[in-house]
């Protein structure tokens, strides 16, 4: 494979990881419920998706976080937005996916915080900084 050398991608020998066996369950139970929804049987309805265990990802340093952000210019129009984004990230703890297919209207910037659009049963938001909502200024023109 071209990716073999690629530091995330790591060759394990023996034993499926618990989040390969609960993901590989999930897809099962999935197909499972569209062979039910097509009137056949279901040979998977009894399965129960593993616990997959908490994964802790280490925070940046301030050191980092100053290379990533200085990485672009705020002073242009497209590196004030890459910028406000990047903040938002950071700050917030949103993913690159959720901020690119956020919309302005779930930014409330009066209360500083971001709905979150994937999880929309829930009344969930992101909170973020005041130094977030300043960088914000600038693409937004407020």
């Amino acid at each position: 494979s071209c990716y073999s050398d690629h530091p995330i991608r790591r060759e394990r020998e023996g034993e499926l990881t618990p989040m390969t066996v609960a993901s590989e369950v999930q897809t099962l139970k999935a197909f499972g419920s569209w062979l039910k929804r097509e009137q056949m049987p279901n040979p998977f309805d009894g399965l129960k998706i593993p616990k997959r265990p908490k994964v802790f990802v280490d925070v940046l340093s301030d050191e980092e976080v100053a290379k990533v952000l200085n990485t672009v210019n705020p002073n242009t129009p497209t590196g004030a937005r890459a910028f406000a984004m990047m903040m938002l990230m950071l700050d917030s703890g949103m993913r690159i996916g959720e901020v690119v297919t956020a919309k302005l209207e779930s930014l409330d910037l009066e209360r500083r915080r971001t709905e979150n659009l994937h999880d929309a049963e829930a009344d969930a938001h992101r909170d973020f900084a005041l130094a977030t909502l300043g960088a914000w200024a600038v693409p937004l023109r407020v």
